[in-house]
């Protein structure tokens, strides 16, 4: 695949960047960076074919933007689940704390946000600054999704086992000093 620095420009201006001057400047590879941005437009044919060149599934832009966080942003759940089933991990954090799930509710993307809730992603996780991907979904206006954040929240709350041993970490009961 020819993956050269004038072939791949993307139409998002944080990846109009050729190729070459992003591989240089963040020092990654020229795959990596051309995951990243076929994996913001959200090009599952275009993902599939870079992840048979072995590019890293959880490389990082200069804003720890993953490829699912891009796809995220994308909203195309083919392309979440192509890359959740390369290894992407589904909980990561960009350098502000965001994750694709928060990204997904950010742009109001109901069936990106369902793939990923399916799959395992965190309800809970917070940004830098405390939001939630419901509290995103609440601010932004996006009903339907803030309705599945909290039938899974929920659905967590009920499965989660209790530790009775020890409610939190360090915590030692009268009978133990």
């Amino acid at each position: 695949m020819d993956i050269g620095p004038n072939k791949a420009r993307c139409v998002w201006p944080a990846f109009s960047i050729t190729l070459e001057r992003n591989a240089m400047a963040y020092k990654i590879s020229r795959t990596d960076v051309a995951l990243l941005a076929v994996a913001l437009e959200g090009d599952k044919e275009k993902v599939a074919t870079i992840l048979d060149e072995k590019a890293n599934v959880n490389v990082e832009n200069h804003e720890g933007w993953t490829p699912l966080i891009c796809a995220a942003i994308s909203g195309k759940p083919e392309t979440i689940l192509l890359l959740l089933n390369a290894g992407a991990s589904i909980n990561a954090q960009a350098h502000d704390g965001s994750t694709a799930l928060m990204k997904a509710c950010l742009w109001g993307h109901r069936q990106a946000v369902a793939t990923l809730l399916i799959h395992g992603a965190d309800v809970a996780i917070g940004d830098d600054e405390g939001w939630t991907a419901l509290k995103i979904a609440v601010e932004k206006g996006h009903h339907k999704i803030a309705q599945l954040l909290k039938a899974a929240e929920a659905k967590t709350k009920e499965t989660r086992p209790l530790e009775t041993s020890q409610p939190f970490p360090g915590f030692q009961s009268d009978s133990q000093n």
